[in-house]
């Protein structure tokens, strides 16, 4: 028997990419990676919340502590009108006569301390114009006064040519009125027949000086602030005639005082006054009665202008009140403390009152003239500024200026008037300015605890991230 040949057995083919096996593997993984953490979203919102409240609480401290030194700003003053209201009565303290820091009171307090109490005395004889022969062998003395301003720091000053320069029969008529008030007290004249007796010899005669045909002399003063009649001493301060304008021609006249570095007023020639338009006139006034002891004042008083009208050559405004009979030669001032016009006589009127304003430009045209020119000194421009700066409520700036102006300018007692005020007002803001303590306490303690909780909340998120 044949035996077959022997074969090997078959064995099952695996895929050659299958790899070998491995007993510890798993159909899923044992150890599972573990998931990032979760971000502390909440944190961040508190310490942003925390960051905010802390700067909030600093600005309002910041804010706190800064507003009591802020400078307030400028007040406008406009240049339309005063209130229609009416002023208090007479005295020359603008921060009582008006409501506080109005234009009323600004402009007054920076045109009234160059306002001039003016008196001219005038002595001669009455003479018979025919014979040249005296009426009354004595000499006659009368005094004229009236207000003026000063326009330069030389000591030119504009004032009322009738006052200072009447005309030769005004002149006779006031030596009539003197002789007539002689004979009444001597018996041989009616005190009614004071006014005939003028008018019967006011043609008749002329007033002279010592010698027939010589001028009569004339002694002219001034005086700043308040005033007293037939003072010739300290205070007053005398003064010489410039330049003259008739009525007639203006009615303006030029004197000039023996002082310099006095307060100065500027003129405004570009000035437009209109009908129904306010301006504030200034002036002297009195209620004494006795004539040779009078006292005087500056006087203020808010006016309408009524109209315009024409004195020869001249233009005026008329106005509807007045200050008194010493007003003329005065000023009319706009709410910017400008002059527009000099206030004058309405000779139109039966009482001759002082009811007329002769425009600024005439009164221009006649410093030219005389070449003299308006203009401000350091002492007036350091008030001004000093104003400003009270009217402003720079306090500790107001009584610097004020101070230099007092100083280069004693006559200027508005200038230690103001600086004086300023100078309570600062020490009144310095006490009211000492703020209570426990407000700066308590912001101070919130944002202690605040930057104490803002370093705790990065810690822990710092270490929360590890």
């Amino acid at each position: 028997m044949t035996a077959s040949p022997w074969t090997p057995p078959v064995q099952a083919e695996r895929p050659a990419s299958a790899p070998p096996h491995d007993p510890f593997s798993a159909p899923v993984r044992r150890i599972q990676p573990s998931s990032p953490p979760k971000r502390s979203n909440g944190l961040w919102v508190a310490i942003a919340a925390l960051v905010l409240v802390l700067v909030a609480t600093s600005g309002g401290l910041v804010f706190w502590l800064s507003s009591g030194t802020e400078e307030p700003a400028e007040p406008s003053v406009g240049s339309s009108a005063f209130p229609t209201t009416g002023l208090p009565g007479p005295n020359l303290k603008p921060w009582a006569l008006f409501p506080p820091n109005g234009p009323e009171e600004r402009s007054l307090a920076t045109a009234a301390p160059s306002l001039v109490f003016i008196e001219a005395v005038f002595t001669g004889y009455l003479r018979n114009r025919a014979t040249k022969a005296p009426v009354r062998t004595t000499p006659i003395t009368f005094s004229r006064r009236c207000s003026g301003f000063v326009v330069t720091t030389g000591g030119h000053v504009l004032t009322s040519s009738s006052c200072v320069y009447p005309s030769a029969e005004t002149t006779r008529q006031i030596a009539l009125d003197a002789v007539a008030r002689m004979l009444v007290r001597e018996g041989t004249l009616a005190p009614g027949q004071v006014d005939n007796y003028i008018k019967t010899n006011l043609e008749k005669t002329e007033f002279t000086g010592i010698d027939p045909g010589s001028a009569p002399t004339s002694q002219m003063y001034g005086q700043m602030n308040d005033a007293k009649g037939n003072l010739v001493g300290d205070p007053a301060i005398p003064a010489e005639l410039v330049k003259a304008r008739p009525a007639e021609t203006g009615n303006i006249a030029l004197i000039k005082l023996a002082r310099e570095n006095l307060p100065v007023v500027e003129l405004s020639g570009s000035a437009e006054v209109k009908e129904g338009s306010s301006l504030l006139v200034v002036g002297f006034g009195t209620d004494d009665t006795d004539f040779r002891t009078a006292a005087y004042t500056p006087r203020p008083k808010l006016v309408t202008v009524t109209g315009t009208a024409r004195r020869g050559d001249a233009s005026m405004y008329r106005i509807n009140d007045d200050v008194g009979a010493n007003s003329h030669g005065g000023f009319a001032i706009d709410p910017s403390g400008r002059v527009a016009g000099m206030v004058d006589q309405d000779l139109a009127r039966p009482d001759r009152a002082n009811r007329v304003v002769l425009p600024a430009a005439g009164l221009l045209d006649l410093l030219t003239e005389a070449g003299v020119k308006n203009e401000l000194g350091a002492s007036d421009r350091a008030y001004r500024d000093g104003l400003d700066a009270y009217f402003t409520g720079r306090h500790s700036s107001a009584v610097s200026q004020l101070e230099k102006a007092a100083a280069e300018s004693p006559a200027n007692l508005l200038a230690q008037a103001y600086r004086q005020i300023a100078v309570e007002r600062q020490n009144s803001a310095d006490d009211s300015s000492g703020r209570p303590i426990w407000p700066v306490v308590l912001l101070g303690g919130v944002g202690g605890i605040l930057i104490v909780g803002l370093v705790v909340l990065i810690v822990l998120m710092l270490r929360r991230r590890r």
